[in-house]
């Protein structure tokens, strides 16, 4: 459900009523009225993939800059729960595909680390940096390979990610599938040209 301090605005957003959305605006509801997560409506109508009321929220004057209080916009929220529609849909109306949040995830981090896909290749396409590192300098592939998802991992090389990168602590995206015990993934990136000796530090 809801977060706490979930206004009327965020619920109908939340659920995805757009005429209702519409008329509270109109009454005089608070358009970016922030729950106690800092989220606003436009990140609870991105995070359940209502791309119409999206739209008409961004129409309206929502701020498609928002964020909460880890630092997420709107489009990572879409991001990270495989939205793709509404992902392009906010690229479109202007989101910064770049934005990261408070430990420097990117949208595409997200979406990797969540394993959908379609939207990484999405992203990607949209221009988002396959290279781009978090606060631990973990890349979208450290992302996916941490999450067992092999499917995420292959497209990423793919894409052109690089097989051994090193976080800071000298972990490889090998490092991280093996670590988090996902068998077929550690199987595809040595089979991808991972080096299998890269160490820690």
């Amino acid at each position: 459900g809801t977060q706490n301090g979930c206004t009327p605005l965020c619920a109908a957003a939340w659920n995805g009523h757009q005429d209702v959305v519409v008329k509270l605006v109109e009454l005089g509801a608070n358009i970016d009225a922030a729950d106690e997560n800092e989220a606003t409506p436009l990140h609870a109508a991105a995070a359940r993939g209502h791309q119409d009321v999206v739209v008409k929220l961004v129409e309206l004057g929502a701020n498609i800059h928002a964020v909460d209080k880890n630092g997420c916009t709107p489009l990572y929220a879409a991001a990270a729960r495989g939205h793709q529609d509404v992902v392009v849909k906010l690229v479109e109306l202007g989101a910064n595909i770049h934005a990261a949040d408070e430990y420097g995830c990117t949208p595409l981090h997200s979406a990797a680390s969540g394993g959908h896909q379609d939207v990484v290749v999405e992203v990607v396409e949209l221009g988002a940096n396959i290279h781009a590192v978090d606060k631990n300098g973990e890349t979208p592939l450290h992302a996916a390979a941490s999450g067992g998802h092999q499917d995420v991992v292959v497209k990423l090389v793919e894409l052109g990610a690089n097989i051994d990168a090193a976080d800071e602590n000298g972990c490889t995206p090998l490092y991280a599938a093996a670590s988090g015990g996902h068998q077929d993934v550690v199987v595809e990136v040595v089979e991808l040209g991972a080096n299998i000796h890269a160490a820690n530090k």
